[in-house]
């Protein structure tokens, strides 16, 4: 699917007192703070486990694809249609943001005088010509609701901004070709990746693919979905910490164990301050922080920090962060033993076996229940999830799907044998998306698993392999035939809906959790307001059915009176107090929670 993952950061070399005036710096030691290391250029466990693996970058550089081709394909053609027009606009935008990570951007000011509300922010740049940079909406300010109200006004305006730009006269039309070359090399020059352009222009065929056909249409290397269906993990590039807003300061969550990070002294509970020579303050998009922290394949980042009142300056090295498809563990919070299945996605080919092998092993381990973690799982492949679901429930209707040409319905059952009968529960959230959706739905139908977290995110199409490459520069390029098959770039669109097993369709509509629990039991209004399909899209499918109504609702009353003695947060609470560098997590002890009350 097109959605990105809507995208996780010592030290130092001077100290700041807190009680100075800030041109007051003291120096320090900077061996003080990275007292583990015997040399600058160790390497931390993750670097040595994930050497060799290829970026997204790296990937995009081998199809040989250019920004020439976009402009060959698309440019020339973005005022001979409003639909056009949308894709061309959303190619420039999504460059523009990469230009300058964090930015919501737009063209013109319409939209923020249309709407006259400050919180809207103030301008932070101007790229080039009228293509202008503003902050996110300020939700801490509004609270869900309003926010919900105000993010569909931006889009009304935006669209009727859009409308008036398409129809202005000749004399006054958007250059496209012009920006975006204007635009591209400050993207080169803010990068230290080589090879960069493929990326680039995946990133401008995208967008546009989004706007003008269907937002989850998309184009991808060819190789880079086999290695990711391959079984391999998967590794991303940064600083590898957590973050969290809260009170309006970005704090530390959590620091992976053996990391760089860890290895130069940042700590759980650090208030990340600036990062390169910008400051934190009044940000409120965690994309723009990670832009910052892991946006190069090497070197490092600038970052002062506060702690205990301490200011410290330096520089962190950047690593490889792994991403385990499947990651499986005995946990044990409130003292009853539960195997915890942590699943990333669902391309690994391989998944369904590890899912297997997990089952296996908590079943000899003799633990009383099993908690599946689909949290910011975007999905994948409908067929892992239809044999995952088999596991759980037997040769059942996993799913359904209508042919969105021919209307046909096909009600799918999985071929897998149950393989346990342990009570479960199953945790979401707004970025749980497509097969996950699948998964949790059914087992939610079939009354086989409690669903615990927040709603998901609502896509209940389904995308596969069109018959025809959408763009011709690109083959004729490669001296290939105008057929995908040939190609190694794939391009996939949306060909049909999918069903829950009740019936029901979780378009837009998302799977309910029948226990919501926030990220946080002090959870800010930002934190409980997530960007869903209807939010992300303005060409979605619609919805097609009312919300899911709870069908057993005496058992979730008595399981919220046993959850009244508050033993999840009693239990968060006590490792949030304690020295750890890993963070609790508030909604798996809640699932836990909520499978110790069910017994």
């Amino acid at each position: 699917m097109l959605i990105q993952k809507l995208l996780s950061a010592g030290l130092f070399l001077s100290v700041i007192s807190a009680h100075a005036a800030s041109s007051s710096v003291d120096k320090v030691d900077y061996k003080a703070f990275k007292k583990s290391i015997k040399s600058g250029s160790q390497k931390s466990i993750y670097e040595q486990m994930f050497d060799g693996k290829k970026t997204d970058v790296e990937y995009w550089a081998d199809t040989g694809l250019t920004v020439q081709n976009y402009f060959d394909d698309v440019t020339d053609y973005c005022y001979e249609t409003i639909k056009a027009f949308r894709g061309c606009y959303a190619g420039l935008t999504t460059v523009a943001s990469v230009s300058q990570p964090g930015a919501y951007t737009q063209l013109g000011t319409d939209a923020e005088k249309a709407l006259g509300n400050p919180l809207l922010g103030d301008e932070v740049a101007t790229l080039v010509g009228n293509l202008k940079v503003y902050k996110y909406i300020s939700v801490e300010k509004l609270g869900i609701v309003e926010t919900k109200i105000l993010r569909k006004k931006v889009r009304d305006i935006r669209e009727l901004t859009m409308q008036q730009l398409f129809s202005a006269p000749a004399a006054s039309r958007i250059d496209f070709k012009a920006l975006i070359g204007s635009i591209v090399p400050k993207i080169f020059a803010r990068r230290s990746d080589t090879n960069l352009e493929s990326y680039v222009a995946s990133l401008l065929y995208n967008a546009y693919l989004g706007a003008t056909d269907d937002p989850h249409s998309r184009l991808s290397p060819t190789r880079q979905e086999e290695d990711m269906m391959s079984g391999a993990d998967s590794v991303e590039l940064g600083v590898n910490i957590e973050l969290r807003l809260k009170a309006g300061k970005w704090l530390v969550k959590s620091v992976a164990a053996g990391s760089m990070a860890a290895q130069y002294g940042i700590k759980r509970g650090d208030e990340i301050l600036q990062i390169g020579d910008e400051s934190t303050a009044g940000v409120e998009d965690e994309s723009w922080l990670k832009e910052r922290l892991n946006t190069d394949k090497a070197g490092t980042v600038k970052v002062q920090i506060r702690r205990a009142g301490t200011v410290y300056n330096g520089a962190v090295p950047r690593e490889g962060i792994p991403v385990k498809t499947v990651d499986y563990k005995v946990i044990n919070h409130l003292g009853v033993p539960y195997g915890l299945i942590t699943f990333h996605d669902f391309l690994d080919k391989t998944a369904a076996g590890k899912f297997a092998e997990a089952i296996a092993s908590f079943e000899q381990q003799q633990v009383k229940g099993i908690i599946v973690d689909l949290r910011n799982n975007l999905g994948g492949l409908l067929g892992s999830a239809l044999e995952i679901g088999g596991y759980f429930v037997g040769k059942k209707v996993i799913v359904s799907t209508l042919d969105l040409k021919t209307n046909e319905m096909v009600a799918t059952k999985s071929k897998a044998k149950q393989l346990t009968k342990l009570p479960m529960a199953v945790l979401i959230n707004n970025m749980s998306a497509s097969a996950s959706e699948i998964l949790a739905g059914a087992l939610q139908d079939y009354n086989r698993a409690w669903i615990v977290g927040d709603r998901s995110f609502g896509k209940g199409s389904v995308q596969g392999m069109s018959d025809l490459y959408p763009f011709k520069s690109y083959t004729r390029d490669l001296g290939k035939t105008y057929d995908a098959d040939n190609l190694n770039i794939r391009y996939r669109k949306t060909i049909a809906r999918f069903y829950q097993p009740s019936g029901r369709t979780n378009q837009i509509e998302g799977i309910l959790p029948s226990f919501h629990v926030d990220a946080y039991p002090d959870a800010s209004e930002l934190e409980k307001t997530g960007y869903r399909e209807e939010d992300a899209y303005t060409n979605a499918l619609p919805a097609l059915n009312a919300p899911w109504v709870e069908t057993r609702a005496s058992d979730v009353a008595r399981i919220n009176k046993c959850r009244t003695a508050g033993a999840a947060d009693s239990a968060y609470a006590a490792a949030d107090a304690s020295d750890s560098q890993e963070a609790p997590d508030y909604q798996l002890i809640s699932a836990e929670e909520v499978l110790k009350c069910d017994r």
